[in-house]
């Protein structure tokens, strides 16, 4: 009974191999199994695997493009919205952290607070430096770029030509 079995399953892979051959291989009996087409029968094979080769090739190059392109992307977007978020901290600046005060001077974070006025520092350096006299502070502002109002939508204070006179007179 076993052996019946054995010869029923190695006759079905047989049908199948042959049923398989006569698929891969068109065109009848002779095409699939004779000794004549045997070169052409290999040719197709190595045909067929050349396209295999290359649609693999190709699926993997498409896969790195989109890849690639996805990382481009998202290092674009990055970017936009690192600038989309400074340009916002430039249009809705706050003061930020008080750093150091001397008298009604006060240098915060983001800006200098001299009396009431404040000055948004956007992108400038400020330094403290102490006279001679423990009554006056001198301030020294570097000049605005003419961007910065534009860039902050806001003009800014208008400063005397002399703003060190403007911060003694406000220190005192």
């Amino acid at each position: 009974m076993m052996a019946v079995w054995w010869v029923v399953v190695l006759g079905a892979l047989g049908v199948c191999w042959t049923i398989w051959r006569l698929v891969r291989y068109p065109g009848g009996w002779a095409y699939a199994f004779h000794d004549e087409h045997q070169e052409e029968r290999q040719a197709l094979a190595d045909a067929r695997s050349a396209v295999r080769e290359l649609r693999g090739t190709a699926r993997r190059e498409t896969w790195q493009a989109r890849t690639e392109a996805k990382r481009a992307e998202w290092a674009y977007r990055r970017r936009v919205r690192r600038a989309e978020s400074e340009l916002e901290q430039l249009r809705t600046p706050h003061r930020g952290a008080l750093i150091r005060q001397l008298g009604k001077i006060a240098l915060h974070d983001h800006s200098v607070l001299i009396a009431d006025d404040e000055l948004q520092l956007a992108g400038m350096q400020v330094r403290f430096e102490l006279d001679k006299s423990t009554d006056v502070s001198y301030v020294y502002l570097p000049a605005r770029s003419p961007g910065v109002a534009e860039a902050t939508g806001r003009p800014g204070i208008r400063w005397p030509a002399n703003s060190r006179t403007a911060a003694r007179a406000a220190a005192s």
